[in-house]
């Protein structure tokens, strides 16, 4: 494992994985016997590159308005006129823990609702077994989880 500010880098045989907590605590890069299965380009859009976490929403948010237990919200239109894909995948992720062939990550979620989420990434030389997890902190809250591409 190789881990710096801006990147851990884990390696099982053939198979290699970079993670990028500053980057959304997306999967950079995805090699498995020799073949890159994602768009490994760091300098394209945040929306097209690597392997990111949709959370604390996946998908759409028509306009960004929606309604949750009798209240009325906002969100952010990162995608105008449309909030798309949660706030996880623009967001800091902290490290709890590396390995050489795994990772543990967790951001605080910067919405109405507060919450956390974490990631846990194991790499083998078959191909990544991973967990997203969301939680609410103070109060009940709605999520949809997942990762891009999925």
């Amino acid at each position: 494992m190789v881990e710096n500010a801006r990147m851990i880098e884990l390696v099982v045989g053939d198979a290699l994985m970079t993670v990028h907590p500053d980057e959304g605590g997306r999967i950079g890069a995805l090699r498995v016997r020799g073949h890159e299965l994602l768009n490994d380009d760091p300098s394209a859009a945040p929306f097209t590159w690597g392997c990111y976490p949709m959370v604390p929403w996946a998908g759409r948010v028509r306009r960004g308005r929606f309604a949750f237990d009798g209240h009325h919200y906002q969100m952010p239109a990162n995608m105008p006129p449309h909030a798309i894909h949660g706030t996880g995948f623009t967001s800091r992720w902290e490290v709890l823990d590396a390995g050489l062939d795994y990772c543990d990550l967790a951001t605080d979620l910067p919405w109405a609702f507060g919450g956390r989420a974490t990631q846990h990434l194991q790499l083998d030389e078959h191909g990544l077994a991973a967990v997203l997890s969301v939680y609410a902190t103070a109060h009940p809250m709605p999520a949809g989880i997942g990762w891009d591409p999925f």
